[in-house]
């Protein structure tokens, strides 16, 4: 997704949500807009009508047929459970507190970028070196626990008088870890944050998406007792939380086991638009 559409307006504010359950809703919502947006969203919709249920949870959104039968979409904000993936996650979860605690506090729209300094990436000394980082960059570990962290960031951020478009830069140090803060008002007209940590791209991670759909298979009774079938769409990490590359030729090749009637990867990185790729499946033995 180009972080510079008009798009992605929807998808931070859905991030400036004051509560966990009010974000994933908004997110939810938001992913289900881009879904319907696809070729194949489109032809979804229209066959289905929307359900409008703000509690509906299992499963996260209800449609129903011109004949009233329900149809249900199940909805898999997907992160990869790597370490360097985790690390960036909780980083990213910070810069979105610091810039909720800005915008309360400040009334200012913050842009905020955190870069974490990555040692191995700076003492590359011999060929072995450059071949560690090369396959295996990014930081993996942070010398902190979240609420230390955060308290150290938001005290610079607040600590910098008249907040102006002009970026400021500076350098954290936490446990011996050093961190870079880069922030600004945000000449938008919202809140956002970034955060750069490099780890290694898996391509077509076919067994990582296998297993988010076998977490999910294990909760479809829950699914269908409030509809008579139920659909499935995974949206796999933006940029800035995940470090996969989905192909949806080779994706779409492949037989994943599900229970859902249709399961869908709704690809949100392309600059031409999301793009969604419907997987072959078969029923679980």
């Amino acid at each position: 997704m180009n972080f510079f559409s008009p798009v992605m307006k929807q998808y931070f504010m859905a991030q400036m949500e004051p509560t966990h359950h009010a974000r994933q809703k908004a997110l939810e919502t938001f992913y289900l807009s881009q879904f319907v947006d696809t070729p194949e969203g489109k032809e979804w919709k229209s066959k289905n009508i929307l359900c409008v249920d703000e509690a509906q949870e299992e499963p996260d959104f209800l449609f129903a047929t011109p004949t009233n039968t329900k149809i249900g979409l199940e909805i898999v904000d997907w992160v990869n459970q790597t370490r360097e993936c985790r690390t960036t996650q909780i980083l990213s979860d910070i810069a979105r507190d610091i810039c909720q605690i800005v915008k309360k506090e400040r009334n200012i729209n913050l842009s905020l970028t955190i870069d974490i300094y990555d040692p191995n990436q700076w003492e590359i000394r011999t060929r072995e070196d450059f071949l560690r980082h090369a396959y295996h960059p990014g930081v993996k570990h942070l010398h902190g626990n979240k609420v230390k962290i955060k308290k150290q960031f938001l005290e610079v951020v607040l600590n910098t008088p008249n907040l102006t478009e002009r970026f400021e830069e500076k350098w954290v140090d936490v446990n011996s870890q050093h961190f870079k803060l880069s922030f600004c008002c945000s000449w938008r007209n919202y809140p956002e944050f970034f955060v750069n940590n490099t780890s290694t791209c898996w391509n077509d991670p076919i067994q990582a998406l296998q297993n988010e759909i076998d977490k999910k298979n294990q909760k479809y009774a829950a699914y269908i007792r409030n509809c008579e079938t139920c659909s499935l769409l995974i949206v796999p990490p933006l940029y800035s939380t995940g470090n996969c590359l989905i192909e949806p030729e080779t994706v779409s090749a492949h037989c994943f086991t599900s229970k859902f009637k249709h399961t869908y990867v709704l690809e949100l990185r392309g600059i031409d638009g999301p793009t969604v790729s419907k997987l072959i499946t078969s029923e679980p033995q």
